[in-house]
């Protein structure tokens, strides 16, 4: 037992020393952190600021990111945002929107001039028409978004409606819906202004709809082509005489 406890002792010894060392150079520079305060431009005992920035505030410490950055995703070298703000909408749900909400203006026109014309079959198809508008309106709606009501018509349009909320479907409903408000406004009603209002309301959602479409065959056919790729890459080993 007495030689088991000196080599113990013994193997223990070194490491006594480096902890003392260690516990010295901690008493000789208190507060100096995990990593040495990496060379104290941060608070005592902090760690360095996290997210890709860094900025010095006068007393101490991570500076708040510049105005108009993210605050999440980090930053390049000269302050700029490396991902877009959070809750920025896209560009092209803003157009589909407003193709939408040009829909909706012409149904509930066209459908208000019919009522009081009582031509009461073009007021059904027109109500069919500005139903299906408020339906995309809120689909791409950028403001509130965070309604129960506006959640809840997502969640069942989605679920069976799945054909609205791709861009290829969202192009060929509107074009459908901008052509037939155009041929129930102009057939019915003989106002110039009327039908001067129709070419404007219904001109926008088309072009939309047609160059929805085309985004829409073009995505996937890179995403038909892409598959095919990591297909080739799978098959072959990553052979490049077959991959390309």
């Amino acid at each position: 037992l007495a030689q088991e406890t000196l080599a113990r002792t013994s193997l223990a010894g070194p490491w006594c020393c480096v902890g003392g060392s260690l516990l010295a150079m901690a008493q000789q520079h208190p507060g100096s952190g995990y990593q040495d305060n990496y060379g104290g431009r941060y608070a005592s005992g902090a760690f360095g600021p996290q997210g890709g920035y860094n900025f010095q505030q006068p007393g101490g410490g991570a500076a708040s990111p510049p105005a108009g950055a993210s605050p999440c995703g980090g930053y390049s070298p000269d302050g700029k945002p490396l991902l877009p703000p959070p809750g920025r909408s896209n560009e092209m749900n803003d157009f589909f929107f407003g193709a939408a909400i040009c829909i909706v203006a012409g149904a509930a026109l066209g459908g208000t001039c019919l009522f009081f014309t009582m031509r009461a079959v073009e007021f059904l198809q027109l109500t069919y028409l500005m139903v299906f508008g408020v339906l995309l309106a809120v689909m791409d709606t950028p403001f509130l978004k965070s309604i129960k009501g506006v959640a809840e018509t997502k969640l069942y349009v989605g679920k069976y409606c799945n054909f609205i909320t791709r861009v290829t479907g969202k192009g060929v409903v509107l074009i459908f819906l901008g052509s037939a408000l155009f041929m129930t406004i102009w057939d019915n009603l003989q106002s110039f202004f009327i039908r001067f209002l129709a070419v404007l309301f219904c001109s926008f959602p088309v072009f939309v709809g047609f160059v929805a479409v085309v985004i829409g065959f073009v995505k996937s056919n890179r995403l038909d082509k892409a598959r095919k790729h990591m297909q080739h890459i799978v098959d072959y080993g990553g052979d490049s005489q077959f991959a390309s």
